[in-house]
This record gives C-alpha cells, structure tokens and sequence, in this order.
C-alpha cells in the first residue's frame, strides 16, 4: 500500500513515517524542507518537496496514494489567520482525498494558541 505523510519532517510526521515503513507500505514523504532532514534520511522513503498551501500541490502528490497521513503543521501568526487558512486548507485536502478515493488519517500537535 503507498503512503503519502504530509508533514513527514515534523515530530509526529516523522513517527508515522517510520510505523508506516515498519508495516510494510511504500511511503512518500513530504516536507517543506529543500534537503531530507537528518530524521528522514537513510529511509527508504520518496521524498517530495512542498507546502500543502500550494495550489496544485496536493492534486500532484494524491495519484497513487492509498492513504494520505495529514501531520503538517499549521504556521499562523494570528488566531484569525488559523481559523480561515485551516479551514481553506481542511476543505482542499477532503476534496483532494475524496477525489482520489484514498483514506485520511489525521495527527497534529497544534492543539492550543495563545492569544
């Protein structure tokens, strides 16, 4: 089964990546990073660069990907700038899942802001 792991140089994308390694499936990293990080390199992964907020992004890396593991972090610099660039963002991603038939799996950490 192929993988595709938005945010896969993060704390938890990086986690996903390598259970998904573990289990057997063909895993596509993807990060905003240039270079593979030190957490990604010598895995056997695809490693694709990229912001999930790129128009055309996601309808690129979707063909082909079973499951799609959501673990990119959000970067607001205000509470009403999360609120409209997430929901924008959630929305394009269902669209882009339910287009291709995959299964979502979604992790964050962005669980609190201050104000």
């Amino acid at each position: 089964m192929n993988a595709l792991v938005l945010g896969a140089s993060g704390h938890l994308g990086n986690a996903m990546v390598r259970e998904l390694l573990a289990r057997g499936y063909s895993v596509t990293a993807i990060s905003r990073r240039r270079e593979p990080p030190p957490n990604l390199q010598g895995l056997l992964v695809r490693y694709m660069v990229g912001d999930l907020d790129t128009p055309g992004n996601l309808e690129q890396w979707m063909p082909a990907h079973e499951l799609v593991v959501d673990a990119a972090a959000a970067y607001p610099f205000t509470l009403a700038e999360e609120r409209s660039a997430g929901k924008q963002r959630t929305m394009s991603l269902l669209v882009a899942v339910e287009a291709t038939g995959a299964i979502l799996a979604y992790a964050s950490s962005f669980t609190t802001l201050k104000k």
